[in-house]
Parts: C-alpha cells; sequence; structure tokens
C-alpha cells in the first residue's frame, strides 16, 4: 500500500506502508529510518518528544553520522579509536561491542551473565553473554558510564561500514538527540 503521509506541515509522497495489529501495548506504529533519514530528527527525551524538520545543506557540520540504511555514531572511543555505533532509539541505553568494537576500547574487564532477549518477530533467546564492566564511552562530548556492555559473536556490514557495536537510545534519555542525515550530522545536548 502507498499513498502521501502527512506530519505536521510536511507531506510526504509514495510513502510504502504496511497495515497491520500492532503486538506491542501503547504503540501504534513504526516509524523506519528509510523515512526518518530524509529529515533532521530531534527527539527530546525528557520531554517524550519527536519532531521532524526539513534539513537545510550545511557544509559546516561535521559529518559524525554515517549509514545509509541504519544511523551509524561516529563517537570518540576509550582508547581514543573512533567507534561507529549503530543506533537502536527502541532500546533503553544498553551499549553493546562487536569483536572489531572490543579492540578499540582499550584493557577491560569481562564478566558473564545469563542473558534473555527478545526482538519483534524473534523468539525468546536464552544464553550465557559476555560483557566488559564499567566502561565510559564519549557521547557527543559527554562522559557515558555502562556498567555492562555486552558483546556480539560476530562483527557484521552495515552497508559498505563495518559496524562496531549498537548503543540504545538510552543512553541520550537526559537530553535531545539531533540526528541530520542529509548533512551527515548528529548533536547530543545533555538537559
Amino acid at each position: 500500500m502507498a499513498g502521501p503521509g502527512r506530519f505536521a506541515a510536511l507531506t510526504i509522497q509514495n510513502l510504502p506502508v504496511f497495515v497491520s495489529s500492532f503486538p506491542i501495548l501503547g504503540t501504534d506504529g513504526l516509524l523506519g529510518w528509510d523515512l526518518l533519514r530524509q529529515f533532521v530528527v530531534v527527539i527530546d527525551y525528557p520531554n517524550q518528544r519527536l519532531t521532524l524538520k526539513k534539513s537545510k545543506p550545511d557544509s559546516t557540520l561535521n559529518a559524525n553520522l554515517l549509514g545509509g540504511s541504519k544511523p551509524m555514531l561516529l563517537l570518540p572511543g576509550p582508547a581514543k579509536a573512533n567507534l561507529l555505533l549503530q543506533l537502536d532509539t527502541g532500546d533503553n541505553g544498553s551499549l553493546c561491542l562487536s569483536p572489531l568494537g572490543s579492540t578499540k576500547i582499550g584493557s577491560y574487564q569481562t564478566g558473564r551473565r545469563l542473558g534473555f532477549s527478545k526482538a519483534i518477530g524473534q523468539s525468546l533467546r536464552i544464553r550465557w553473554e559476555k560483557y566488559a564492566k564499567d566502561l565510559t564511552v564519549d557521547v557527543y562530548g559527554k562522559s557515558q558510564r555502562f556498567k555492562r556492555t555486552l558483546f556480539f559473536d560476530a562483527d557484521s556490514d552495515i552497508g559498505m561500514f563495518k559496524r562496531d557495536g549498537m548503543i540504545g537510545g538510552g543512553a541520550f534519555r537526559k537530553g535531545t538527540l539531533t540526528l541530520d542525515a542529509p548533512n551527515h550530522h548528529y548533536d547530543y545536548v545533555p538537559e
């Protein structure tokens, strides 16, 4: 099904949509990155507000938002090596690292825990998970401490980029995250 989509003063033509009863209580639907990357997306976490605006070309902005099919944030890692982290706005704030990403964070202590995970359309998964203890990452000028940083079993490519890991939207819950995909830029302003 395709048709025009209207979001306040923004109109999107020929927007493909999928209509279904959604299994998550309190959720009316999902907006994907294929739509959102066309705009400046402002997520005001403390006020639980999402704003979409038209992007204006600005060559002075730092290119720290990469990826085409998924948003990828470029962050300075603890060992001074840049981390390319996929943003998962639906996650509560965790940080997960790939084998490649784990080589960029310097020394760390590890632990193990029994983990449970379930994603939309997937069955419950139970397994032992390895994690780094008390890791600090600089998120746009603000140090974020993660008590348990989980490790993926394998590296994965997102388009032409090798993902170092994933960061949850909850890491930004104390401020406003702005994603300007047309200008390849993100910004985070703590409250």
